[in-house]
């Protein structure tokens, strides 16, 4: 799953191999609330942190203007 909001910050996932059924927000909402809300990398990695996702998932988002990146695992 991939995306970009107008205020060039981009969302992807990368599912990771794990054993644990932990509970937490499912991915989707998390892309949902990322695209629709985030403007800057600061914003996207605290809307991740604060909607914590299972244990399955690392998500790269990036700046378009600023060129910064960066992984969040959950």
């Amino acid at each position: 799953i991939t995306g970009v909001n107008e205020r060039g910050i981009t969302f992807a996932v990368h599912q990771n191999q794990a054993d644990s059924k932990a509970a937490g927000q499912p991915m989707p909402i998390i892309g949902e609330l990322v695209l629709r809300k985030a403007t800057t990398i600061a914003e996207a990695i605290e809307l991740i942190e604060k909607n914590r996702p299972g244990p399955f998932w690392t998500f790269v988002v990036t700046d378009l203007k600023t060129g910064e990146a960066a992984a969040v695992e959950a």
